[in-house]
């Protein structure tokens, strides 16, 4: 290879390189303020309308650090230590997220959350396991709607470590929107409390 070509092919090189650096860092960015979170809460909104979940009120979203969201949760009669991001349903109805997340984290996040606020209209009578199967269902959709899909089966991984009862109601719904899409899975989630074999 020549001088001039070889410094040629090295400087497109660096440019290509500089440039998936710099995308890659915005990708990565932490969401830390209101402002910043607030397109995404909105996109997730709509993300939550095309599967007829939606959330006829606004409900406040905060981004706190994440020592201050597990405080509120305590606060709020939830196991302060084990949450991540929760949703307070009044006085008033808030959405607490921590500021450390991505914005693929957060918009899978506000929809797990958004999930939790449709049910208390529409399923408030489910047990604990049934209703974050519902809401990890919706976190695993919300990540391959951002082409996530490692972290959707991470998150499902998750799940299955989590709570045995929660997954077995993940693959249920899973299995149920294959058969008879979002129709089915509403009739399901709106009809049962809790998952039976």
């Amino acid at each position: 290879m020549k001088k001039p070509v070889f410094i040629i092919f090295l400087t497109v090189l660096t440019v290509a390189f500089v440039i998936s650096l710099v995308s890659l860092s915005f990708a990565n960015q932490k969401i830390s303020t209101e402002n910043d979170a607030k397109p995404i809460y909105e996109d997730a909104k709509r993300f939550m309308a095309k599967f007829k979940m939606s959330v006829p009120r606004d409900i406040l979203l905060r981004v706190e650090s994440p020592d201050l969201v597990k405080i509120e949760a305590s606060n709020s009669g939830k196991s302060g230590a084990n949450v991540q991001a929760f949703y307070r349903p009044h006085s008033p109805e808030v959405i607490y997220i921590p500021s450390n997340l991505d914005e693929t984290e957060l918009f899978a996040t506000l929809a797990h959350e958004l999930t939790h606020a449709w049910q208390s209209s529409y399923c408030p009578l489910q047990d604990t396991s049934f209703k974050e199967g519902l809401a990890s269902w919706i976190t695993v959709q919300a990540y391959i709607e951002k082409g996530q899909s490692n972290s959707a089966l991470s998150y499902l991984n998750g799940c299955s470590r989590r709570d045995p009862e929660e997954a077995k109601t993940v693959k249920r719904i899973m299995d149920i929107y294959e058969r008879e899409g979002i129709d089915g899975v509403i009739k399901y989630v709106t009809k049962e409390t809790r998952y039976r074999e």
